[in-house]
C-alpha cells in the first residue's frame, strides 16, 4: 500500500527493491500496487 505516510522518493526506493528481487527470483507473474483510500479507513468515518 502506497500514499499514506510517505513520499514519492520512498515509492521509487520500494519499486526498485521490487526489481532487484525480481532479477533474484523467478520474476513474478503480476504486480498490484494498492493505494491507500483514506475515505475507506474506519479512523475517517468518525
Amino acid at each position: 500500500m502506497f500514499g499514506h505516510v510517505d513520499h514519492p522518493r520512498h515509492w521509487a526506493r520500494h519499486l526498485m527493491r521490487v526489481r532487484d528481487l525480481q532479477m533474484h527470483t523467478s520474476g513474478f507473474t503480476e504486480f498490484v500496487p494498492l493505494p491507500f483510500v483514506h475515505m475507506e479507513a474506519p479512523i475517517y468515518r468518525r
